[in-house]
C-alpha cells in the first residue's frame, strides 16, 4: 500500500516555514496526506487553506523521497512543491500549536522531525540551490569574546564576595536571595551580548526577557545561596537557544577560574590555566546509579522522594572537593551518573540553557521525566517539567521505570 503526502515549500528571508501539530512534538512541512496523484495537488490547496488560511499560487514539484516501512512494507511517499503565496495572512486552524520560519539550523542544530517519513537531506537540497541561508554558528572569536564578558562579571562578583551587603528575597522563607553582585553583573554581561550581537534575544534571571530566534539565556549568578553564605559554589552561565532549543553553553567559575563550553559542533571542554582538555561522558563507566545532589541536606529527602530508586551511592556537591562546580559537570567528568528532579515550575532556562548544551556536546543524556526531549516555550521563563540527566538513554529509561 502506497501513501502520498504533498508538502509545500514556502519561503522567506532566506527561511522555509516548518508547522508543529498539536500534542506532537515533532515538526513538519505543511501539507498532508493525499488520496492518489491525481489530486495531489489540488489536495495541497486544500491542506493549506484549511490549516493555514492561505491560498497558494504557482505550484511547481520540487523533490520527493520515498520511506519504506520494513514491517508492512507499505510505502510513503512526501512530495515536496515550491509555491507562492502571501505568507503575511498565515492564519493557523485548531490542529496547529504553531508554524515558524527556520534556516539550516533546523538541520544542523537536528531539531526533532519526523524523519522516518521525510528525509532530512532535503535541507542540503534547500541551502545548496540557494533558497535557505546559513545558521549563525559559535565560532572560536565568540567562545573568547564570551570568556572576556565572564571574566569582567566574575571581577564585579569578587568584589564583593567576602564583604557586607545587602540581600533581598525574591520568595518568602529567605528563598532566592539576590544581591547587588548579581544585579551588577547581569547589567554588565547584559549590555555586552547586545553590543556584540544586536539581532539576537536576551532572557536573564534578574531581567530580560526578550525571546529570538536566536536567544542568550544568562545567570549573572548561579549560586548566590553559595555567594551569601560564602561557600564557593557559585558560577556565571552562559547559553545560547536557537528557536527554544539549547546549542552552546559556558560556564565560569570566579572562585577557581575554571571554565566549561561546549554545543552543537562545538565539543565539550573544560580549561583549567589556559590548558584544554576534552570531556565526554562515558556510559557505564561507573558502577551503579551514583546520584549528585546540590546539598547535603537533600539527602534526608531522597528515600521519600525516590522511595523505590536503587542507588549504588548519594553525594551532596557542597560536601566534595569541587563544591563550586555545577552539578551537571560532575557527570559530564564521569564523576556521578545520575541526576534527577521531579519539581515542576522551579528551574529556569538561565539555569538549564548552558550546562544542557555542553552535557550534550559530551554525549551526555538529559529528557523530562517521560524520556521526551526537554521542551522550553517563547515567553515562558522556566520549565515546566521535572527532569533527569544520566549517562545514558538505557540508564534513564531503567530510573524511570523504578520511580
Amino acid at each position: 500500500m502506497e501513501y502520498i503526502a504533498a508538502r509545500a515549500l514556502l519561503f522567506k528571508d532566506g527561511k522555509v516555514l516548518m508547522v508543529r501539530e498539536k500534542g506532537k512534538r515533532h515538526w513538519s512541512f505543511p501539507g498532508g496526506g493525499v488520496k492518489e496523484d491525481s489530486d495531489i495537488e489540488s489536495g495541497l490547496k486544500r491542506e493549506m487553506l484549511e490549516e493555514l488560511s492561505l491560498k497558494i499560487t504557482n505550484i511547481r514539484k520540487y523533490c520527493e523521497y520515498t520511506h519504506v516501512w520494513s514491517k508492512s512494507g507499505d510505502i510513503r511517499r512526501d512530495v515536496f512543491f515550491l509555491v507562492d503565496a502571501d505568507v503575511d495572512t498565515i492564519k493557523i486552524d485548531n490542529e496547529i500549536e504553531e508554524c515558524v520560519w527556520f534556516d539550516y539550523g533546523f538541520q544542523e542544530y537536528n531539531l526533532p522531525m519526523n524523519s522516518r517519513y521525510t528525509d532530512r537531506s532535503i535541507w542540503e537540497r534547500l541551502l545548496n540551490d540557494g533558497l535557505i541561508k546559513e545558521p549563525f554558528r559559535i565560532e572560536g572569536d565568540d567562545i573568547d569574546r564570551i570568556q572576556k564578558i565572564c571574566e569582567e562579571a566574575s571581577q564585579i562578583i569578587l568584589k564583593y564576595y567576602g564583604q557586607s551587603y545587602d540581600v533581598e528575597y525574591k520568595m518568602k522563607n529567605h528563598k532566592a536571595p539576590v544581591t547587588q553582585a548579581d544585579k551588577e553583573s547581569d547589567k554588565l554581561i547584559s549590555s555586552r551580548l547586545k553590543e556584540y550581537y544586536p539581532d539576537f534575544g536576551l532572557v536573564t534571571e534578574e531581567g530580560d526577557n526578550d525571546w529570538k530566534e536566536y536567544t542568550w539565556c544568562v545567570d549573572p549568578l548561579d549560586g548566590t545561596r553559595g555567594f551569601v553564605d560564602k561557600n564557593g559554589c557559585f558560577q556565571i552561565l552562559v547559553g545560547l537557544m536557537y528557536h527554544n532549543y539549547p546549542i552552546w553553553g559556558f560556564i565560569y567559575s570566579p572562585i577557581r577560574k575554571i571554565q566549561y563550553y561546549g554545543g552543537v559542533n562545538i565539543p565539550a571542554t573544560k580549561v583549567v590555566n589556559s590548558k584544554k582538555i576534552k570531556l565526554s561522558v562515558v556510559p557505564n563507566n561507573l558502577s551503579g546509579n551514583i546520584l549528585i545532589l546540590p546539598k547535603e541536606k537533600n539527602l534526608k529527602f531522597v528515600p521519600s522522594n525516590l522511595p523505590r530508586l536503587k542507588l549504588d551511592k548519594i553525594f551532596a556537591r557542597d560536601n566534595s572537593d569541587y563544591e563550586s562546580k555545577h552539578i551537571f559537570m560532575f557527570i559530564v567528568e564521569n564523576e556521578a551518573n545520575l541526576r534527577i528532579d521531579l519539581r515542576k515550575g522551579i528551574f529556569g532556562v538561565w539555569d538549564m540553557c548552558a550546562p544542557q548544551a555542553i552535557l550534550q556536546a559530551a554525549n551526555g543524556f538529559i529528557s523530562d521525566l517521560e524520556l521526551f526531549p526537554l521542551r522550553y516555550y517563547v515567553g515562558e521563563r522556566f520549565l515546566k517539567t521535572g527532569f533527569i540527566v544520566t549517562d545514558s538513554i538505557e540508564r534513564a529509561r531503567s530510573v524511570l521505570e523504578n520511580l
